[in-house]
């Protein structure tokens, strides 16, 4: 059995993510009235990864009395890199006509934001939750499950670790695709 093998090309998408949250605080008292909003972007890896928070932070909102103030709250990017490796070859066999085996290899990494989860505190007690969805809202009540979705996080490469040649940063690498 003999063969020829050729590679046909390879493709490589990224996208990016960014999730924006307008909120909007009313103030129904005739006294200026001030809190903290702290948020949470949930993402979910590739596969059968379990979601994590990916970005938090804290909006200090003072809100004159009647008045109603909106903020806009907004996550850092995230990156979802597809590759895809198309090659051939052909094969012959004696006796029969040769024939070409087409093969694509696809490989999909990163993540994809999934949720969010704000919560209002007010001398530091958490007084309202809001998240995107149910179970999220619940995890914000909670801060065991706030501190478990945001110790399932992956890892981060090593302090002073590089990139390998080619690649961006904060981008995982995938062998045989160029960076773009």
């Amino acid at each position: 059995m003999g063969g020829q093998d050729a590679n046909l090309g390879s493709t490589s998408r990224t996208r990016t993510s960014q999730t924006s949250l307008e909120l909007k605080v009313r103030n129904l008292s005739p006294a200026p009235a001030s809190s903290d909003f702290e948020y949470y972007f949930v993402a979910q890896g590739i596969g059968k990864a379990k979601p994590y928070i990916y970005c938090k932070g804290t909006k200090p909102m003072t809100v004159a009395g009647g008045q109603e103030q909106k903020e806009v709250l907004q996550s850092t990017e995230l990156v979802q890199v597809t590759a895809q490796q198309t090659g051939s070859r052909t094969v012959s066999q004696p006796g029969q006509d040769p024939y070409t085996e087409i093969t694509v290899a696809s490989q999909k990494i990163g993540a994809r934001p999934v949720g969010w989860i704000v919560r209002q505190v007010v001398d530091g007690k958490v007084v309202r939750v809001q998240a995107s969805s149910s179970e999220y809202e619940q995890a914000g009540s909670n801060q065991a499950a706030l501190d478990a979705l945001e110790n399932s996080a992956p890892r981060a490469a090593a302090p002073g670790q590089r990139p390998a040649p080619g690649q961006r940063p904060g981008v995982p690498a995938i062998p045989g695709v160029p960076q773009k």
